[in-house]
């Protein structure tokens, strides 16, 4: 047994002892017409007294920030990552993002319909095919509202510790179990139904970047036959796969090339 800020806690096995709890306080008052440094104080003295209640209730450790009109001005972590070994907690320590995942898939889902790449009320199967078909028409709308008829997580499946290379190994997990609900009828929260979704999303980018390349190339050739060729022609190249709860990004690699991952 080890004290945390005045509070016992008890040692778990290294593999659930990592800390899963984020805490995030934002200080979105009018500040009062005195020293920025005294608003700061109170927003820092506000945080580090929430942090010590969440530990006052076996909490193993949490990263707390704080910011102040948009700029963070605190930053600490509390309590241990690993308790068998003792790790502290750090501002820069990483955390699982959980349901955050839903808002930034709803968001690049939202921007795909608003650019005509995506139909909310096609069948799940024109952009996920391996997912089997229930016995009734999934959308994607429902999906994004919990009215699929998806379950949910059942038994210690909300600590499954495993590494899934992409989206459609973690669909895997309930794609061939029976409906809770039939489809559109009845609201069911599923974070399951937001990784089908999310397979559906990454469907989308991934046909919708290829046929920007593709028009890229064709504008390209078609430049390249009018003038001499004396242009640079930039080298892209596509990879699919986006891990669970992880969303999807345009990152550039190197100078000459740009993977979508």
């Amino acid at each position: 047994m080890r004290e945390i800020h005045g509070n016992r806690l008890r040692r778990t096995s290294k593999a659930g002892s990592m800390a899963l709890a984020v805490g995030f306080v934002l200080w979105n008052g009018v500040v009062p017409q005195k020293a920025a440094s005294d608003s700061y104080d109170s927003a820092r003295t506000n945080a580090d007294r929430q942090a010590k209640e969440w530990i006052a209730r076996g909490i193993p450790g949490l990263s707390l920030t704080v910011a102040v009109k948009g700029k963070i001005v605190y930053s600490q972590g509390f309590g241990y990552a690993d308790l068998e070994e003792r790790v502290p907690v750090w501002p820069t320590t990483k955390f699982r993002i959980g349901s955050i995942s839903k808002p930034l898939t709803a968001t690049a889902l939202v921007q795909l319909v608003e650019a005509g790449k995506l139909d909310l009320d096609s069948p799940v199967q024109n952009y996920v095919p391996s997912f089997p078909d229930k016995g009734g028409v999934i959308t994607t709308r429902m999906l994004a509202g919990h009215l699929a008829g998806i379950r949910h997580y059942q038994g210690d499946e909300f600590n499954i510790q495993k590494h899934y290379a992409n989206v459609l190994d973690g669909v895997k997990i309930f794609k061939n179990d029976p409906l809770v609900s039939p489809p559109g009828t009845k609201f069911n929260y599923s974070s399951y139904g937001y990784n089908l979704l999310g397979a559906v999303v990454e469907s989308a980018i991934r046909d919708h970047i290829r046929l920007m390349i593709s028009s890229a190339k064709r504008s390209i050739v078609a430049t390249l036959r009018a003038r001499p060729p004396v242009l640079f022609v930039p080298y892209f190249s596509v990879s699919a796969g986006v891990a669970s709860h992880q969303g999807a990004a345009m990152v550039p690699s190197t100078p000459r090339s740009c993977h979508f991952r």
